[in-house]
């Protein structure tokens, strides 16, 4: 260990790890800690796992500012919720551990293990306390192998298994059907769909005169039983 400016700057190489009164464990080859700051700087393979939290933090450099309980981790990140059995991965990320919220920045991927949910994004916003996910910018959801969401700004309800947006977003399924809309709330266990400005396009890799083409103001749908329920409407259907 390397002490400096009057005891108040600590630098050590070679492996190690630091422990914290409040179960935060952090593991790396590198560590320089500023005393008079709270500031510790870790760098090279570190881990920094959050007991109390249920938090595993993996990245090339972690700054962890104790006195407002934040942490900046950058270069490949990889968060492991171990609680909720969902990882989510990027180039930078900023954690707060008295808020809860991680902010996951450029090339962001959510994986949800359990229930079959990959999300990816230029940046998420996780909501650990009540398990709400927020996409900013472009997205891509893929639930379940069965549909394929793009859109932007896109809110996942993990406890409600719920996803929703204002903006326009278009659903690709596993039958070539898509589906344009203006915006949406759909239940993902139950396949539900409620949805407004809607167009839906049969076989839409096809040509024009071979597909059923539908529009409607808004609508309720039960993809699984393909069931519609919805407002005004105009088909077009396939020419023979």
């Amino acid at each position: 260990i390397e002490v400096s400016k009057n005891g108040t700057l600590f630098k050590t190489s070679n492996g190690g790890e630091v422990l914290t009164n409040d179960g935060i464990k952090i593991l790396a080859e590198n560590f320089e800690y500023d005393k008079s700051k709270l500031i510790l700087t870790a760098s090279q393979d570190v881990e920094f796992i959050d007991k109390e939290k249920n938090i595993i933090i993996k990245a090339e450099k972690i700054t962890y500012f104790k006195n407002k309980e934040n942490i900046i981790a950058e270069g490949y990140v990889e968060v492991n919720d171990t609680e909720n059995n969902l990882t989510l991965n990027s180039n930078k990320l900023s954690y707060s551990k008295n808020e809860e919220k991680i902010i996951a920045d450029e090339n962001v991927l959510l994986n949800d293990f359990k229930n079959n949910v990959i999300i990816n994004s230029k940046k998420i916003i996780y909501f650990k306390n009540i398990n709400k996910f927020y996409s900013e910018g472009n997205t891509t959801a893929k639930i379940q192998t069965k549909y394929t969401f793009e859109g932007s700004d896109i809110f996942f309800f993990k406890n409600e298994m719920r996803l929703q947006s204002s903006k326009k977003t278009q659903i690709i399924d596993d039958n070539n059907t898509k589906y344009t809309l203006g915006s949406f709330n759909y239940q993902i266990n139950d396949e539900f769909l409620k949805a407004t400005k809607i167009e839906i396009i049969e076989n839409f890799n096809l040509s024009n005169n071979t597909t059923n083409k539908y529009y409607f103001e808004d609508g309720f749908f039960d993809l699984k039983q393909k069931n519609f329920k919805t407002g005004l409407a105009k088909i077009h259907l396939k020419k023979k």
